[in-house]
């Protein structure tokens, strides 16, 4: 349950790799991150920051179609050659170019609406804080400026940036259909490395087939090695795999110019290679997995996180996107204020 109070210290954490398997799925081992923070999105720690050439990049994720306010207010002295703004493609930036800027190199503040629309590739807030002393000069900037990056088309009073951290440890790999609920991780598909072994046929000379019992019957499978499609079996093309309905639960490849054996020899040569083919399925029925005690004590932990007044957002550094189960408790002030205001109307 997440509840309404207070935010608990910020511990810093390392940054997970991220793994891409073939165009569709994305995976994460060793950890998850994510971050728990109140409505104002802009950080103002150095430590949280990326640092490229001449820029720093924010850690945090903006949103597809989400409409965005930004501003910022003078504290102490202005500054000049130091920029803060919003790009479109934090991966591919030089020059500021696309750059939607609050704080301008003359020093000058600039308050902005802004929609993360299809033209925004990798939106990053990023920090130009000169070339040299960049720390020092990133820090100089929040002595002298305060800054408000929000969910909204309208400025909302100011609040100090606030936020809870959180790294789940993982010893398996998770894909973005596997759930983390109380009970444990909820695996939806299955991957599994061939080498040889397996109980493989062959029909037409060189098309080979494999049953596998806990796929999900015309599930959309992926190969580190062959290409999927939803051929019939007598159209498949040399280096492509297919699942066929009315054949079981099966996964049906097509190698050329391979005997049974020679193609069992091909699996086996790969493996011992460190490049196995690996197939990945959906899963027919999800296959729970239970957590270790270093899993399930965090997940407790994350599960009695503290949520922010006025708006909580939880968003991960990491691709995966994982999933929790998340309860809340409503601001019951809000509640009866808004009872009140009900019952002098009349209503």
């Amino acid at each position: 349950m997440v509840n309404i109070g207070d935010e608990k210290p910020y511990e810093q954490y390392g940054a997970m790799p991220s793994v891409e398997f073939p165009s569709v799925i994305k995976d994460c081992k060793d950890n998850i991150n994510f971050t728990i923070c109140n409505k104002n999105l802009f950080i103002d720690d150095f430590r949280k920051y990326s640092r490229t050439t001449d820029y720093f990049c924010c850690p945090l994720k903006l949103k597809k179609w989400e409409e965005y306010r930004f501003y910022g207010e003078l504290l102490k002295d202005k500054l000049d050659n130091f920029v803060i703004g919003i790009v479109k493609d934090g991966d591919n930036y030089t020059n500021f170019l696309e750059l939607k800027v609050v704080l301008k190199a003359t020093g000058d503040i600039k308050e902005l609406n802004f929609v993360v629309d299809e033209t925004y590739t990798n939106p990053q807030l990023v920090v130009f804080a000169g070339t040299y002393n960049f720390e020092a000069n990133f820090n100089s900037i929040f002595e002298n400026y305060r800054f408000q990056l929000e969910e909204s088309n309208v400025r909302t009073d100011y609040v100090e940036h606030k936020e809870q951290n959180f790294t789940f440890p993982l010893k398996q790999k998770l894909y973005k259909t596997d759930f983390l609920a109380e009970d444990g991780i909820h695996h939806a598909r299955k991957e599994i490395e061939l080498d040889g072994t397996e109980n493989w046929a062959v029909i037409n000379d060189n098309i080979f087939y494999i049953t596998l019992n806990d796929m999900k019957f015309i599930a959309n499978a992926m190969s580190s090695h062959f290409a999927y499609t939803r051929k019939v079996l007598t159209d498949l093309s040399n280096g492509e795999f297919t699942t066929i309905a009315g054949q079981g639960y099966s996964i049906w490849i097509k190698k050329e110019e391979m005997t049974l054996e020679e193609f069992r020899a091909y699996l086996a040569q790969q493996k011992a290679n460190g490049t196995p083919v690996v197939i990945n399925y959906e899963l027919a029925e999800e296959e729970l997995e239970e957590y270790s005690a270093e899993q399930k004590a965090i997940y407790d932990e994350i599960m009695q996180a503290k949520s922010y007044k006025e708006k909580t957002h939880i968003f991960s550094a990491d691709e995966i996107g994982p999933k929790f189960d998340v309860e809340w408790i409503k601001d019951t002030s809000i509640i009866l204020n808004n009872l009140s205001k009900s019952i002098v109307g009349g209503n």
